[in-house]
């Protein structure tokens, strides 16, 4: 049997949320424990994953690495990874997908915007319309760049900034090629931003094969020739029972300390109407 499970915008860091305008929310820390409990299981032949839209913010490449090390682990393991990306898949998406051993797509899908960007918003000017004035007060030469109430970015910020846009997208897209066994110069003009269809991704190595996912046990059947029946259960049966307290307690264990989210004075708490923590 296959693991199943779908991974998009609800996707988000650290514990899992519930919120009344956010809905639930999948943290990373539930998901990666479930996909390392599924690789201890021998009965479970791999797992089909469905991508959707994942947040386009700097900050997901990091999100998308740790599960990209946990597949990779299970790959290690014997397990097969098959990803199926939805209709419209941009770089954080296929950052994700090329850990896949076989990458699947609808024939009317599209890959577009290969490429990382980060987006400084400023707000000081606007404020001031309504009489309002801002003074941020930083230590540090490049503390205050991605403030929205601090002064216009400077030369030197914007120099930084760009290196490490530049950095992580060279990391990410070292690990692409790496991953699909890419040659750069027959794919570098797909990494220029402009829209990729279906059927150019699959003739560049992008993607294997072309479908819809209703389809995806036959697709994996050819895929896999030995096999004959795929059947998927959701991830969610290797959730692990809550566990019963006792006056015993093992030796030699790590208390592990999460910090998530903006750190402010007194007791820890949580926006039920918003989602958010801190």
């Amino acid at each position: 049997a296959y693991a199943e499970f779908r991974i998009g915008g609800n996707l988000k860091e650290g514990k899992s949320e519930v919120s009344l305008l956010g809905g639930y929310r999948l943290g990373a820390n539930d998901l990666l424990s479930l996909i390392h409990t599924a690789n201890l299981d021998p009965t479970c032949k791999g797992f089909i994953i469905r991508v959707g839209r994942i947040s386009s913010s700097i900050s997901s490449i990091g999100l998308i690495q740790e599960l990209r090390e946990e597949l990779a682990m299970s790959k290690k393991k014997g397990k097969k990874i098959y990803i199926y990306l939805e209709h419209w898949s941009t770089f954080p998406e296929y950052y994700l997908s090329a850990i896949a051993d076989k990458i699947f797509m609808p024939e009317l899908g599209v890959i577009s915007h290969l490429g990382l960007d980060l987006e400084i918003v400023r707000a000081k000017s606007i404020l001031s319309n309504w009489g309002t004035r801002t003074t941020v007060i930083s230590s540090g030469k490049h503390k205050s760049s991605l403030n929205p109430g601090s002064n216009k970015i400077s030369d030197d910020s914007r120099m930084v900034l760009e290196g490490v846009v530049n950095d992580l997208y060279q990391q990410v897209l070292s690990d692409i090629k790496k991953d699909r066994n890419l040659v750069w110069n027959d794919i570098s003009d797909l990494f220029t931003g402009r829209l990729i269809s279906a059927q150019e991704a699959k003739e560049k190595g992008l993607v294997d094969q072309l479908g819809y996912y209703n389809s995806i046990s036959e697709m994996i059947k050819k895929s896999e020739t030995p096999i004959t029946r795929t059947v998927k259960i959701s991830l969610k049966e290797y959730t692990k029972p809550i566990p019963v307290p006792s006056i015993f307690t093992p030796h030699n264990r790590f208390a592990i300390i999460e910090i998530d989210g903006q750190i402010h004075m007194g007791g820890s708490g949580s926006n039920f109407l918003f989602g958010g923590q801190h």
